[in-house]
Order: C-alpha cells, then sequence, then structure tokens
C-alpha cells in the first residue's frame, strides 16, 4: 500500500521570534478602541524531509495537545478572543435575538416499532432532545424515556444514537461527554422504563442489531488502547454479538477479523427481521456488503465485494433488493433471489435516471426511492415489480427524510427547506395522503425572504449550482454583506435545510449564498470523484468561481465577502483564503483540516485517505502539498480577517490544525486584520453540543462577521 516515510525531526531552539503586534481597529461602524495584542507564541523549527522536499513546520509543539504548556497557550488564546469579542457592540443583543428565535417546540422524525412509536422532542431552550414513547399511535399518551437535560448540569452528556429492539421493548443507546462521540452503550427497558446493568464502552457511532428473542443483539465496537498498537485505538471497527447480562468482554467476534484497520464496519437488520446485512466502507465512495442469517452461527454470504461501488440492501419474501451505483453513477435499483446473490444473478428494477437515488426503503409492500434531483428531494412510490405509482406532493423545493414500516402504509416524513421550517408530514402510501403531523413555528413571518437557485461558471466552464438567500426588499448594489458558504466532499450535498441562525444576518441586510461544489454528491459518483483525491483542487477552483461570480454580478464586492465553512468546508476556506485572499474580507473557518501533510496522523483521519490522499505516497503528496493550505500561507499576503475554531474534545478534526494555522497567521496578520482562535473547552466536532452553548458561538461567529463588514 501506501509507503512509510522517514522523517527527520530537526529542534531548532530559538528565542521568541514571535512579535507582539498591537494596532487600534478605528473603522466607520466598528467599535473602537479594541486593541489587538496577540498571546506570544513560540517557534520551534522542524524540519521533514518527505520525498527528497523539506518541509518546515515552526508550530509542531503545538500538536502536543496534552501537554500543560500547550493547554496554557490555548487559554491565552481563547482570553484574547474574548477580550475582542467582548468589547464588539450589540453583542448581546445579537444572542437575545438568537435565544428568542429558538425558543420554540421542536420534533425530530418519529419511527414505528410495532405497536410502539419513538419521537424526540426539544422544547423551548432545552439543551438537547427528549425521546418520547407512545403505544397504538402517535397520538397516545407519550411517555418520557431519555432526557440528556438530566445526564449533567452543564448539559455537556449528549445522547449519541438510539436503536429499539423491533417490538420496540428495549433500547440501546449511546452517550458520551464533552462532545467527543466516544460512545458508551447502555440498555433500559421500555416497558418498565428501568435501565438493565449492560455497559459496553467505545461503541463510537455503533450499529445495533436485534435478534428477535431480545435477548441477543449484534454491535460494532473498537477495541481498548493496550488491545491493538499506539494510536490505533480509533481503527479496528468490529462487530460483535452481545448476550444481555454477559460480560462484554467475552463478546464473540463475527464478522472483521483480518480485515484492514480503517474499514468502518456496520450492520442493519433487514425489514422482515430474519437477516443482518453486513457493510465494511472504505473510505465514502465504495463498501462490500454481505448478509447471514438473523440468528447467531450461521454462514456469512456475499453480495458484493471489491467492485469499487455503493450497495445496500433489504429482503422481503425470499427476494432481495439492491441499491447500488455500480455501472450506473446515479443510482439504481436491482432485485434477485436470496439463494442467487451474485451480481451476475442481479436484475434491473428501477434503472438510473436523472435524479440521483440516495436511498430506498420498502415501506407498506412498496418501494419508497429517495432522490436528489436538482439539489432538492424528490420521492418516488413504486410498485415492488417497478412500475412508478406516484411522487409525494411537498409545498416547495425542500429536503426529506422517512421513516415507516414494510408493513404499514404509514409513512413519516421530516421536511424543510430554507424557509419552509422544519415539518413532520405523515403519508399513506396507498392513497398519497398528506396531513401535517407537526410544524416548528418560531414566530416569525418567512415570506419576507427570498430564494433564489442559480448556476454559474467554474474555471473549467462546469456549471455550478448556487443558493442565494436575502430580505426581498433588499437593494442589490454590488455593496451587499454576503457570506458565501460550502462543503465540497465525502458525497456531501448542500441540500436545501432550513437553519433559523441566518434570519438575523438577513434581516440586517445580509446576502447567503451556498455552493453545491464538486467534490459533493449532487449530480452522483462522477460529481463526487471530481472534487476528490487528485481532483481536489476542482473544489477549491468552484469556490472562487462563486465568489468572483457574486462579485462580478453585483451582488457585494470583496470589501462585503466572507466565506464560512467547517470541517472539510474549514478546509475548502482555508484553501480559498491562502489561494486568493484578495477577494474576502473576513473568513469563519470552523473545526477545519489544514495540514494535509500531516492530518492522516491523528485521531479517525486515516479513514479519509480515499478522499484526500496521503503524504506517505509520492504522487498523492505532490498535489497535497499544493493546495495545504498550512503549508501554503505567504508571509507577503495581506489576509483577511480569520476567526479559527476548535474543539477541545474533537476526535475527528484534531484542534492542532486551527492551532498551528492560527499561530502561523497572527505571526504575519496586518494591523486591521486580526486572526482570531478559540478552542471551545467540552465540546468537540459539533455533535451532542448544549444548545445554550451552540447559540452563544453562533451569535460570536455572526458577530465577528458583522464587525469585519461594517454591519455593526
Amino acid at each position: 500500500m501506501k509507503r512509510i516515510i522517514v522523517c527527520l525531526f530537526v529542534l531548532v531552539i530559538s528565542l521568541l521570534l514571535f512579535q507582539c503586534t498591537s494596532a487600534k481597529i478605528n473603522r466607520k461602524g466598528v467599535l473602537m478602541d479594541i486593541e489587538i495584542t496577540y498571546p506570544e507564541t513560540e517557534k520551534r523549527m522542524v524540519v521533514d524531509t518527505i520525498f527528497k522536499e523539506e518541509i518546515r513546520d515552526p508550530y509542531r509543539w503545538l500538536e502536543d495537545f496534552e501537554s500543560e504548556e500547550v493547554q496554557k497557550w490555548i487559554e491565552k488564546q481563547n482570553e484574547f478572543y474574548y477580550s475582542v469579542v467582548k468589547k464588539l457592540s450589540k453583542r448581546e443583543n445579537l444572542y437575545e435575538e438568537y435565544i428568542r428565535l429558538y425558543d420554540a417546540k421542536i420534533m425530530a422524525l418519529p419511527r414505528r416499532y410495532k405497536d410502539r412509536y419513538f419521537f424526540r422532542e426539544r422544547d423551548g431552550l432545552m439543551n438537547h432532545y427528549i425521546t418520547y414513547t407512545s403505544k397504538g399511535s402517535l397520538d397516545a399518551e407519550k411517555i418520557e424515556i431519555l432526557n440528556p437535560n438530566k445526564w449533567s448540569e452543564d448539559g455537556t452528556v449528549s445522547l449519541d444514537w438510539m436503536y429499539p429492539s423491533p417490538d420496540g421493548s428495549i433500547i440501546a443507546y449511546g452517550k458520551s461527554e464533552k462532545g467527543s462521540e466516544l460512545s458508551t452503550l447502555y440498555l433500559i427497558d421500555v416497558e418498565k422504563n428501568k435501565p438493565l446493568s449492560d455497559v459496553i464502552e467505545r461503541t463510537r457511532a455503533a450499529s445495533v442489531v436485534w435478534l428477535p428473542n431480545k435477548a441477543h443483539f449484534y454491535y460494532t465496537r473498537y477495541p481498548k488502547k493496550d488491545e491493538v498498537p499506539p494510536g490505533d485505538e480509533h481503527y479496528y471497527r468490529r462487530l460483535y454479538l452481545h448476550k444481555i447480562g454477559r460480560d462484554p468482554t467475552n463478546d464473540p467476534l463475527v464478522f472483521g477479523e483480518g480485515r484492514s484497520k480503517e474499514e468502518w464496519i456496520s450492520a442493519d437488520l433487514s425489514s422482515q427481521e430474519d437477516y443482518i446485512l453486513i457493510y465494511s466502507y472504505l473510505g465514502g465512495e465504495r463498501n462490500d456488503l454481505y448478509i447471514k442469517g438473523i440468528e447467531p452461527g450461521g454462514k456469512i454470504r456475499t453480495i458484493a465485494e471489491g467492485l469499487e461501488s455503493l450497495f445496500s440492501a433489504d429482503v422481503i419474501d425470499g427476494k432481495v433488493y439492491i441499491y447500488t451505483n455500480w455501472k450506473a453513477p446515479r443510482g439504481r435499483i436491482m432485485v434477485t433471489d436470496i439463494e442467487n446473490l451474485s451480481p451476475s444473478e442481479w436484475k434491473e428494477l428501477i434503472p438510473e435516471g436523472e435524479g440521483i437515488i440516495e436511498s430506498f426503503h420498502i415501506i407498506g409492500e412498496k418501494l419508497v426511492i429517495r432522490y436528489l434531483q436538482d439539489v432538492h428531494t424528490r420521492i418516488g412510490i413504486f410498485a415492488l415489480f417497478g412500475e412508478h405509482l406516484y411522487d409525494l406532493d411537498f409545498p416547495t423545493m425542500g429536503n426529506a427524510w422517512v421513516s415507516s414500516s414494510w408493513d404499514s402504509p404509514e409513512l413519516f416524513c421530516s421536511f424543510e427547506s430554507f424557509f419552509y421550517p422544519t415539518t413532520i408530514f405523515r403519508f399513506n402510501v396507498d392513497s398519497g395522503k398528506r396531513e401535517t403531523v407537526f410544524q416548528t413555528d418560531i414566530g416569525r413571518d418567512l415570506s419576507d425572504y427570498e430564494l433564489k437557485q442559480l448556476r454559474y461558471p467554474s474555471k473549467d466552464g462546469t456549471e455550478i449550482p448556487l443558493w442565494l438567500m436575502h430580505k426581498r426588499d433588499i437593494k442589490l448594489d454590488g455593496n451587499n454583506p454576503t457570506i458565501l458558504d460550502g462543503y465540497g466532499g465525502f458525497n456531501i450535498s448542500e441540500r436545501p435545510w432550513f437553519t433559523r441562525t441566518l434570519l438575523p444576518w438577513l434581516d440586517k441586510g445580509g446576502v447567503y449564498a451556498v455552493a453545491c461544489l464538486r467534490g459533493g454528491g449532487e449530480f452522483g459518483e462522477e460529481w463526487h470523484k471530481a472534487g476528490m483525491l487528485a481532483n481536489k483542487q476542482n473544489v477549491f477552483d468552484d469556490f472562487i468561481a462563486a465568489s468572483e461570480w457574486l462579485i462580478k454580478n453585483r451582488w457585494t464586492n470583496p470589501d462585503k465577502l466572507a466565506i464560512s465553512g467547517g470541517s472539510n468546508g474549514g478546509l475548502l476556506v482555508g484553501a480559498a483564503l491562502t489561494q486568493r485572499p484578495d477577494l474576502y474580507k473576513a473568513v469563519l473557518c470552523e473545526v477545519p483540516l489544514l495540514d494535509m501533510l500531516r492530518y492522516h496522523k491523528f485521531h479517525i483521519a486515516r479513514l479519509w485517505i480515499p478522499e484526500y490522499g496521503s503524504a506517505e505516497d509520492e504522487e498523492q503528496f505532490k498535489y497535497l502539498k499544493e493546495y495545504s493550505p498550512y503549508q501554503n500561507v505567504d508571509p507577503d499576503a495581506n489576509y483577511p480577517a480569520v476567526l479559527f475554531t476548535a474543539g477541545q474534545s474533537d476526535t475527528r478534526v484534531h484542534p492542532m490544525h486551527a492551532m498551528k494555522m492560527a499561530a502561523l497567521m497572527q505571526e504575519i496578520a496586518s494591523k486591521e486584520k486580526p486572526i482570531l482562535l478559540y478552542v471551545e473547552p467540552k465540546t468537540g466536532h459539533g455533535v451532542g453540543r448544549p444548545l445554550k452553548m451552540a447559540l452563544k458561538d453562533i451569535s460570536d461567529h455572526y458577530l465577528f462577521l458583522m464587525w469585519q463588514l461594517g454591519m455593526i
């Protein structure tokens, strides 16, 4: 596989080469007398020789995240960050505005298990959703089952996932602390509303499949630190079988022996509860798929293996229904008999079409196909033999998710759009009849806002979709404060989502734009592959082209344009920042990947080598070095203001990315364009964060952009 590089570490002991910079920010519309005095950061140069090239890293020491000196450095950076934002005018006003917007009841997508319904609600400013159950119907008396608001005083213990048994009588669920997502599995008896004694650690993002006897379940977990080489405790995810009441250290291994440590193994239960489907992903664009009878023991059979495509399946009455993008980049549905699983035996049931097939469900003995078409959801209802019957009717173009059971015509759908609040619909798939179960009420007339879907040409002429949002009465004169957002990776699509966080920005005359970049899943696997590995520069070109288009078409100008992105989107804005700093006034770079020559050495990041590549491979090293933001900071460039954020408990993207980049850019920052860093305590990559903590950050992040774009 990849070649291992022998790195030469050269430690240069120096004095404090980093000079503190003080400046008074004095611009019309901006709070006066904010003094920018950066914390001191020592340079300790390390030089790696990678494929005969010297790579210099002055802030490698910040990677030692647990060390006392790094923690003290973080404290000083956080103090500096707060010393700035606390002085910005209207800070409390903006936070209170967000509090009012979020002080409303919201409901998540219900799910049915035999005669039990499970659903989550958050009422007002609760930090977390509460899980309820009702029996017989969704409208029956609800009983509280899981309430994370009671698990900790500060709200930093959260529910990560849950899997009810097929009859809903027992729930396996995971919870973790401080947003770490390092879940521990617990059980609760729903009938008695009492916890069981079983506890299984290291069940991050677990899959759980219950056996009919409810005394056993299959589940995925990770090894303990002492069971694997140092640093590998985030890998070797495997499938085990647990019997309730048994010591989990004795649980037998079911699947994963001898497979690559980077494979992501998961499992699912067939609709009729007689088979377990086992998935093994290596990257986000391909997986192997296996099947076995639900009972312990028995042969694991192959459905698809080594075909470099995506597969998922369900089994009804001996027929195996298979989704795949194998030889069909936009997806298709195949069918075969349970005794004839070889791909050569598959028959095409629903062919590849214009829209992207994202998933399928068997509900009420019908095939329910979820498409992404022109970057919004379409849901088609088909007979099991493949005839298209009709499409579900939605009030506008938006984003939808569905749930229900194979033997009932009742289908629940969570629907939203940019200016259509999250709504739970109930459909009857036999009649197509729709009724509203719940709709979020934020006490705001959303008809005051306008949404446009446009297209613009990228550098190579590829047409890229662009969502644009603003108030209807806005004057578009080329001077509008604008935020451009994007992601462009991992086959993830920028679809119409509803978020109240945009409204204060739009109310103050701002424009919000979302670019649907290559690398995402908007137009199938070909679109994804056009923005991964050696093609990653296409993603940055698409984003930069969106910036230029907004300026050229007089939506905004470089003094009024900000960009934002998180995680892979943080890499996106980091690359745009270093490649075209002249286009932007401000950058919000959240939980980002920025040192792409070393990213794979931390946490779970080796899972992403199929998406990005690795500096351990000579050809991949070349293109990673070309765009890696940390290695491409130019000391002579005039960079915009930047706010970097990270989570202290982040187990996906290591905080070192934001920390090293902030230190490097603070060294060369101009007097009037501050570089800020906030490493948030008691939180991770964003999952499970308490609502009140999240609203504080959201309001401060928007405040930073408003400050820089002259809106306060």
